[in-house]
């Protein structure tokens, strides 16, 4: 519970405190300094208000006002500046006893008033949720900012379409991209690297090119012939095989040239050993 205090002296030349306690009633001992908590209302810093007449008989009520200048019976009237300030303070559930005193010579009349509020002051927006707010102030929560916590610190993850998992986006049905940006019937690069089409949300590529958005170098035959493998646009042909789709069959060397001979890979022939003769170096030289 939030008080809401307003407090009125007759002189701004003098300071009043004003103290509470809660449960024990304040006594009159100027040695008792047991409180919960303490105000001191300086008289020269309040609020000052319309000038108002005073008597030392108030509606049944009496309060020294400083010496008679009237015989005794004669009631005594004097103009006097009234001077206010105003106090928020948070209670606890309970009875609260609370008292005032001054440093003056004479004695201060008081009046005291006291409403209940639900909370000191309110946010903008209420912080969008995104915060606390103290004393009409936002205090926002981690990753947003602003006035009144209505701007994320940072981007929204994914777009919103998707979930963050293991440092990559897992889109929901319909999105697509690496943040899930875009709708599912489009292509992320409508231009599929201006080495295809876009047909459905889908590329398709021109022969060399491979790839979601054709953005990657293929082969002119990605299978190479089936003899052999595409690497970065280039077939890699199997033994035996070349041309650039590995779709010529390369000479082999016969068996070694037959044990009797060393095989020229550039002329695809046999270098044979002496008394051995023949493509494959496989008949033998006799002199008789």
């Amino acid at each position: 519970m939030f008080l809401l205090e307003n407090n009125t002296i007759d002189t701004g030349e003098v300071d009043v405190g004003r103290r509470a306690i809660q449960d024990v009633p304040p006594v009159l001992c100027i040695f008792v300094f047991q409180y919960d908590f303490v105000e001191l209302l300086d008289g020269s810093r309040l609020i000052s208000k319309d000038k108002r007449a005073l008597s030392d008989i108030d509606a049944g009520h009496v309060y020294p006002v400083g010496p008679r200048e009237e015989e005794s019976g004669a009631r005594h009237i004097r103009s006097v500046n009234v001077h206010e300030a105003g106090f928020i303070q948070y209670l606890d559930t309970g009875i609260w006893h609370l008292a005032f005193y001054n440093d003056g010579r004479n004695t201060e009349q008081v009046s005291y008033n006291t409403i209940v509020i639900e909370s000191i002051m309110e946010c903008p927006q209420n912080c969008h949720g995104n915060g606390d707010c103290l004393s009409g102030i936002c205090h926002c929560f981690p990753g947003f900012l602003g006035p009144d916590c209505s701007r994320a610190a940072c981007p929204v993850l994914c777009s919103g379409n998707g979930q963050y998992s293991r440092g990559r986006c897992q889109c929901y049905s319909g999105w697509k991209g690496t943040e899930c940006d875009v709708p599912a019937n489009q292509c992320i690069d409508i231009h599929c690297g201006g080495h295809g089409i876009c047909i459905m949300g889908a590329c398709i590529c021109n022969t060399g090119y491979k790839g979601d958005n054709c953005e990657e170098v293929d082969c002119i035959d990605p299978s190479c012939s089936a003899h052999g493998v595409c690497i970065h646009g280039e077939c890699h042909c199997q033994p035996g095989w070349g041309g650039a789709s590995c779709e010529i069959v390369k000479a082999m060397c016969p068996d070694q040239c037959s044990g009797h001979g060393t095989y020229i890979a550039e002329t695809s022939t046999c270098t044979c050993d002496q008394n051995w003769t023949g493509p494959d170096c496989s008949l033998g030289v006799y002199h008789v």
